[in-house]
């Protein structure tokens, strides 16, 4: 199976899922949910394929055969501008279902190997098996908070991690036996010293995820 950077090499293309989180439930009827799926589909047609789920806490818009371009600061804002303004317009019918302190997070399948960012929510990227990060800090732009999901997929770069100018980087890691993970967050709730978690990663016996 190819991987997500042969993928985007080969078809110049990717998959983005971008979740709108509400801060509580709400309940969309069938009726909303039929009409937020036909008008984002309409409104975004032009960047990819428009899939649309649905649960108590969220919306989620998953966008495939994005183009470079388009996974761009300015095309990714204007995603999430087309689709609260959707979803708002519809939700104002109901003054009962008000939607306040929504926030976006955009989602990843693999690191990607372009620059991302979003003006106002987190990035989650779910890392593949043989992916490395060791020039995430030229991917990730501009965000609130960073997310890896399945970090021990990772096969080095992790380095760079500590070049991130997001404060808030969550990482998650086996939580019953030492990780290189343990030894990063460390570093990265502190001073970011890259030699010092450099050294302290191969006198642990991770001397692969500590090249630069």
């Amino acid at each position: 199976m190819q991987n997500f950077k042969q993928y985007l090499k080969e078809s110049n293309t990717c998959t983005i899922s971008l979740k709108l989180m509400f801060e509580a439930e709400q309940y969309i009827n069938i009726i909303h949910a039929r009409r937020i799926e036909y008008d984002l589909e309409m409104k975004l047609k032009s960047y990819g394929k428009i899939f649309i789920e649905f649960t108590l806490n969220d919306i989620i818009i998953i966008i495939e055969d994005l183009s470079r371009d388009n996974c761009q600061r300015t095309s990714i804002e204007k995603i999430c501008e087309i689709s609260k303004e959707v979803i708002d317009l519809i939700f104002e019918e109901n003054s009962e279902n008000e939607l306040e302190n929504r926030k976006f997070l955009l989602m990843f399948l693999g690191v990607p190997t372009f620059p991302i960012s979003m003006n106002e929510g987190s990035i989650l990227i779910s890392c593949k098996k043989g992916d490395t990060i060791s020039r995430i800090d030229r991917i990730i732009g501009d965000c609130d908070c960073i997310e890896f999901e399945r970090t021990d997929d990772i096969v080095g770069g992790v380095l760079s991690l500590l070049k991130l100018k997001q404060r808030k980087i969550q990482l998650d890691y086996p939580l019953n036996s030492p990780s290189w993970q343990e030894i990063v967050i460390h570093y990265l709730n502190g001073d970011r010293d890259i030699l010092d978690c450099q050294e302290e990663l191969i006198s642990a016996g991770y001397k692969e995820y500590a090249r630069l």
